[in-house]
């Protein structure tokens, strides 16, 4: 009888966002034959059914086997105790040799079944993100910390997808290493030179409308331009829904921008977008890996963006793109008008940025570090090769 290795990834959100993304291309590249493909997750989280049933299509697809995990919430509540029981109780029932885990609380989780199964199952946590905020020295966020670090210790595998993030674990789990998050990049020929001619600039955002990304810093840098009169020369695009969407609409309604910027909502497929934009822009406040700047990459995009960890390993100032201060509105505007001034520059930044990211985040990069990471956590258990991500 064959061996069948068991490979689980976990996610509380069940959205297709970045981190999903992640998971979705590792699990694309297992065969089907000798690996059984996991997926722990949410339903109380589902709160887009639309949302999730793209989510659910996907990895189903994958021959992945979506197993919800009751009473688990993202933020902490009452229900964890049970949802900490309810998980242990599954990964005991479905047995995975590897648990790959990629948020905080599921960081948490997995820390628990370490300490109370051992060598049942071996833990990878892939820091997409973390719970507080590294420079902040208010009591709440010196907690959350202190007990992330403290699940961090149990861990026997610590995966970075930004260099800063590497510094925050190296003293305090077991092993750590840098691998980032990747994509495919094919060339597209001609898109920027039919954007040439245009009377006028697309400026793309495409992310969750979130205080994590910074849309009312956006909105300020979008007044900064129309009270420097020069607002006519470009359009805002806003795709991407969020608890912020009702109140960034107020505010552009209110100060008569709503010919310059348009909302398009939570949409399946982005291509479109990127094709016709000029400039890609998030200002984000905070990001473990901004995975949105890849496919900005793809479409050969010069950004505006944060000078924060998750980005800055991605877009190089002065190179690829221009980094600010998110609060730093005047900055931030005084690039989108340096890019749109010259279509030299645009063309330039946006090449670099293809060939930068094709070179440093190539999914087959990626996927061959996973490889090796699984192969050395299977051999350790005795599980052999069966099943792992395909060089």
């Amino acid at each position: 009888m064959r061996k069948i290795t068991t490979v689980a990834h976990f996610h509380v959100v069940p959205i297709l966002a970045g981190a999903p993304r992640f998971s979705l291309n590792i699990f694309a590249s297992m065969g089907n034959e000798d690996v059984r493909k996991l997926l722990f997750f949410s339903k109380a989280e589902a709160s887009n059914l639309e949302q999730f049933k793209i989510f659910k299509n996907a990895f189903e697809k994958l021959g992945v086997e979506l197993i919800n995990v009751p009473f688990l919430r993202r933020k902490v509540c009452f229900g964890d105790a049970f949802a900490i029981v309810t998980f242990l109780w599954l990964i005991i029932k479905y047995k995975p040799q590897i648990l790959n885990t990629v948020s905080a609380k599921g960081m948490v989780l997995g820390a628990i079944c370490n300490i109370i199964l051992g060598r049942r199952v071996s833990v990878i946590h892939t820091v997409q993100g973390i719970p507080y905020r590294p420079n902040s020295k208010s009591l709440k966020n010196v907690f959350v910390r202190y007990i992330d670090h403290f699940f961090a210790s149990f861990v026997p595998q610590i995966v970075c997808v930004n260099r800063e993030y590497i510094s925050l674990y190296e003293n305090i789990a077991p092993s750590v290493s840098y691998i980032p998050n990747g994509r495919d990049f094919y060339p597209i020929h001609n898109r920027l030179e039919r954007r040439h001619n245009n009377n006028h600039l697309n400026i793309l955002f495409v992310g969750r409308l979130s205080e994590q990304k910074n849309i009312k810093g956006m909105l300020y840098v979008i007044k900064e331009l129309s009270d420097r009169g020069l607002l006519e020369y470009y359009q805002f695009q806003i795709v991407g829904d969020g608890e912020l969407r009702e109140a960034a609409e107020n505010f552009v309604r209110e100060r008569g921008l709503t010919n310059y910027v348009k909302f398009y909502g939570w949409v399946e497929r982005t291509e479109a977008f990127f094709y016709t934009a000029d400039i890609f822009l998030m200002i984000s406040n905070w990001e473990g890996f901004g995975f949105v700047f890849l496919d900005a990459a793809q479409f050969s995009l010069p950004c505006v963006a944060s000078d924060i960890e998750g980005i800055k390993d991605i877009i190089i100032d002065g190179e690829n793109g221009f980094l600010h201060h998110p609060a730093n509105y005047a900055a931030i505007a005084t690039s989108i008008v340096k890019l749109g001034d010259s279509f030299k520059l645009r063309k330039e930044m946006g090449e670099k940025n293809f060939e930068f990211c094709k070179e440093n985040f190539s999914l087959e990069h990626v996927i061959r570090q996973y490889r090796d990471l699984y192969l050395s956590v299977l051999s350790l258990k005795g599980s052999g090769s069966r099943g792992v991500p395909k060089a």
